[in-house]
């Protein structure tokens, strides 16, 4: 018996059917392209009243028989279509056999018991038991093939944990059997239906030597406070079987993620205040806006604010970084006010008066007594009269080492910066002033790390990754990149990358050698730069190569801010370039952006292939892959370094490797030997 589940349509604007998927055509064995949808479903003559397309809504119910397979519209999303057309992807809701049934049903009392039995089937659930409390005496029901609400019992059995100990011995993975054991015992099942109707647990079956995700939906027949009897079924849920809900998911929480991911692009989502890097850029502005002003930059620290989380709890955590953030938005009404660390605020305002700064100390000791945690001590670190010939970065770090000073100090809660400057200060500032020399000299240069076919250990593309090479010896990326990205030079180094690897393709390409995808890494900042496709579009036509041989990578956490870069990677692809979403499944991942932006490759992050050998991330890694591939995208696994991650990435159809257990990143003309055999 079927659970409700989706299928999707695509129709232009003229409601003519382009494409289906099979799920429909299932439903609908006469269905066929070109057919107009309100007919095709729905036999009508004419579009729908309630149209979803006709009235761009993104939800909307259809006037529909409850004994007709379409339910209801969840969601619609409009994609372009060729030649300039417009069309839309309708994902429908689909009442499969258990729906119908128990709304014929729900007005007949006497049906209660059985509709709890078959409310719990559905296409995937195995044996299922109903477990008699007062007897113990098990029956064990199936559905009858498919015939509709009809379900059979198979037999019985006089004692529940003889059935139980049974099916634990012949189904479960070995180191999950004893937990199960506990689960499933009747004393524990009471417990834990006093505080809800139902309850799972997902564990593994091991079937010839292979495993299986499975979970056991443990139900009660009645109330709380009275109820004789309790169902559990036990359901198949491996990544292929979940790739049909997990898209559902997916479409209904887009409007929710587009607005909150357009909010998180710049805010903190504890204490509302800016981004550290957020902070950066506003405070670049208020400095350039204000030219002839002197400003202070300051930082508070939380004393043993770890301490605080582990004795109150990350809730009350959160409440005394969202307390500071308030003293710190009312010191400095003027000033631009963001969150620095994990424990810090940070504001840049103009430099106080005597009186200001006597009503500033007033105000943290009236906020003091309102302090959500007691006994809380907070240090402040103030860089005064800002030198503007350094980078916003520098002056938090001026005010950061500060506060830093008086970290281990109990009589001083305030300290200023005096210098020296430290030499991670010097040394930013060293490689701001060496960069134009440094891009003349071409002291930049690419490295790559090549991308394996995991089934034939056969090169398919690489990575382009910069190193600085200088006369004193080389610089790793991790020590200038991140100065690079903080003060704005990052936008020249992703171009002169991006110009190289061109360079390079185009000399492959004159040798006569087949080109290989060379993937460029493109920053946030390059992609707000100005006309970043027209720039990066004229260099491909300068070299004279398909763009397709130099894909664009644009990291997870860029691409959350999906409002305002999905015009910017339409353009790309307007281009003809393909689209990478680097590091995916590093943070909150952007399943939205896999759907609204052209990305032909999702890079599976390290911490993900880090996971295989745990359950869990196993099981997560499942679903990422196969959703996925269910919206036509290649694999690419980062950071793999076993056999063992190998294995499992080849059976689980990856595309690409890309890691140390094969390369690491090379300089061009080992990369070339490697690639081309030379």
């Amino acid at each position: 018996m079927s659970q409700v589940s989706t299928g999707t349509v695509i129709i232009d604007s003229d409601y003519n059917i382009i494409n289906y998927s099979e799920a429909l055509a299932a439903l609908y064995p006469g269905l066929h392209k070109g057919a107009q949808c309100y007919k095709a479903f729905l036999d009508r003559s004419m579009p729908c009243n309630n149209c979803p397309v006709m009235q761009g809504k993104q939800q909307n119910d259809v006037e529909t028989d409850v004994l007709l397979p379409i339910s209801h519209v969840e969601s619609v999303l409009e994609v372009p279509l060729a030649e300039g057309k417009t069309g839309y992807v309708i994902v429908f809701r689909i009442a499969g056999e258990r729906e119908q049934l128990a709304q014929r049903l729900a007005a007949d009392a006497d049906n209660m018991h059985i509709m709890s039995i078959i409310n719990t089937l559905s296409g995937d659930v195995g044996d299922l038991y109903e477990v008699n409390l007062a007897t113990r005496e098990v029956k064990v029901y199936r559905s009858a093939g498919k015939a509709l609400g009809v379900i059979e019992e198979i037999r019985k059995a006089p004692v529940y944990e003889a059935a139980l100990e049974a099916y634990i011995a012949q189904n479960v993975h070995p180191d999950d059997k004893e937990e199960m054991r506990q689960v499933a015992d009747l004393a524990n099942i009471r417990h834990m239906l006093e505080e809800s109707e139902s309850f799972f647990y997902h564990y593994r079956i091991l079937r010839a030597g292979e495993v299986h995700y499975y979970y056991m939906k443990c139900t009660r027949i009645g109330t709380a406070d009275s109820y004789a009897s309790v169902i559990l079924a036990f359901a198949n849920e491996d990544a292929s079987v979940n790739k049909s809900q997990l898209k559902r998911i997916l479409q209904q929480e887009r409007q929710q993620e587009l607005m909150y991911e357009m909010w998180q692009d710049e805010r903190d989502t504890i204490t509302g205040l800016y981004t550290q890097r957020a902070f950066a850029y506003h405070a670049k502005k208020l400095l350039e806006n204000n030219p002839e002003e002197k400003f202070n930059v300051s930082i508070s620290d939380i004393k043993n604010f770890e301490l605080v989380n582990t004795l109150y709890g990350e809730a009350k955590g959160d409440e005394l970084l969202q307390w500071l953030a308030k003293f710190y938005v009312e010191a400095y009404p003027n000033g631009i006010v963001g969150r620095y660390g994990i424990d810090q605020m940070v504001s840049i305002y103009k430099n106080p008066t005597l009186e200001q700064k006597v009503k500033a100390v007033t105000l943290f000791k009236h906020y003091l007594e309102k302090s959500p945690v007691p006994n809380v001590v907070v240090k402040f670190g103030v860089y005064e009269n800002v030198d503007r010939n350094v980078a916003v970065a520098h002056m938090c770090a001026r005010a950061l080492l500060a506060v830093n000073s008086i970290k281990r100090d109990f009589r001083h809660t305030f300290a200023k910066y005096s210098g020296p400057i430290s030499q991670h200060q010097l040394r930013a500032q060293t490689y701001e002033a060496r960069f134009s020399e440094a891009i003349q000299n071409k002291e930049f240069v690419v490295w790559y790390q090549p991308k394996y076919n995991p089934y034939n250990e056969k090169i398919v593309g690489a990575e382009a990754l910069v190193r600085w090479q200088t006369p004193e010896g080389m610089i790793p990326p991790g020590e200038f990149l991140d100065v690079f990205e903080s003060d704005g030079l990052i936008e020249k180094l992703d171009e002169y990358v991006f110009r190289t690897v061109c360079q390079q393709q185009k000399a492959w390409a004159d040798m006569g050698r087949k080109l290989l995808p060379v993937s460029v890494n493109v920053s946030r900042c390059s992609l707000f730069g100005q006309d970043i496709v027209g720039r990066y579009k004229k260099i491909i036509e300068e070299c004279g190569i398909d763009p397709l041989y130099v894909p664009i990578e644009i990291t997870e956490s860029v691409a959350l801010a999906n409002l305002k870069i999905k015009p910017i990677a339409d353009a790309f692809f307007d281009a003809g370039f393909h689209l990478h979403m680097d590091d995916f499944g590093s943070g909150r991942s952007s399943l939205n952006g896999l759907t609204v932006m052209h990305f032909d490759v999702v890079k599976l992050d390290k911490s993900l292939i880090d996971s295989i050998g745990n359950r869990n991330g196993e099981l997560i890694l499942n679903y990422t892959m196969a959703l996925g591939k269910e919206l036509g995208k290649r694999l690419v696994a980062e950071g793999v370094e076993t056999e063992s991650q190998l294995s499992f990435l080849k059976i689980n159809g990856c595309d690409a490797i890309q890691g140390y257990y094969f390369s690491k990143p090379l300089p061009v003309d080992e990369y070339e030997r490697k690639a081309y055999g030379e």
